[in-house]
């Protein structure tokens, strides 16, 4: 049998600072234990892992609407037109890249050239709305019946211009006022000018 009077004999017969001190070590490690043992029985049971967990999550890649195109040109030109004073030219804006609810478009032009005479519409829509109308600007717009399927790739109108002073200069588009709208969005990345030169 074990005598615990000799144990307590032996440590009462060892110095008193190192007693305390063992007192103190041994608190310690008996707080430590029972501090270990609260902290196992509050803390709640993980998960065990999934067999095969996924490597990634899927990405939904964003669906990309085709863009469109808005071009200036006239039948017998490509880019430029050369004209003598006193021309009549009919110039159209033609829809290319995607098919549209509706167009606006805001046509500049430099007066001291070119003189607006009229417009129509072309053939993606029926009617072209005259919006505004100033010197060396138009505003006109169109746009398809509700229950009608959107168009594309085709003439949205044409405007007829007379030649009145030698010189160079464009017709362009003015962005962003010119728009291609698809369900609400407007879908125009590029719009191309027609270069005019008067003899």
């Amino acid at each position: 049998m074990i005598s615990w009077k000799r144990y307590e004999f032996t440590l009462n017969h060892l110095p008193s600072p190192l007693q305390k001190f063992i007192i103190a070590f041994l608190s310690v490690i008996f707080l430590l234990l029972v501090v270990t043992a609260i902290q196992l029985y509050i803390t709640p049971q993980s998960n065990p892992p999934l067999k095969n967990p996924p490597t990634s999550l899927p990405v939904v890649k964003s669906v990309d609407v085709p863009r469109a195109k808005l071009s200036i040109k006239n039948a017998a030109s490509q880019g430029s037109l050369l004209l003598q004073q006193g021309d009549i030219v009919t110039i159209g804006v033609e829809l290319t890249g995607n098919e549209a609810d509706a167009v606006d478009i805001k046509l500049r032009y430099d007066p001291r050239y070119l003189t607006y005479q009229s417009h129509t519409p072309g053939t993606l829509f029926k009617e072209i709305l005259m919006s505004s109308q100033s010197e060396g600007e138009i505003l006109m717009s169109a746009s398809i019946d509700p229950n009608s399927t959107p168009v594309g790739n085709g003439k949205v109108m044409t405007a007829v211009f007379k030649a009145m002073a030698p010189g160079s200069s464009s017709v362009f588009l003015v962005m962003p006022d010119s728009a291609v709208r698809r369900n609400g969005e407007n879908i125009l990345n590029v719009a191309e000018s027609l270069q005019v030169v008067v003899e």
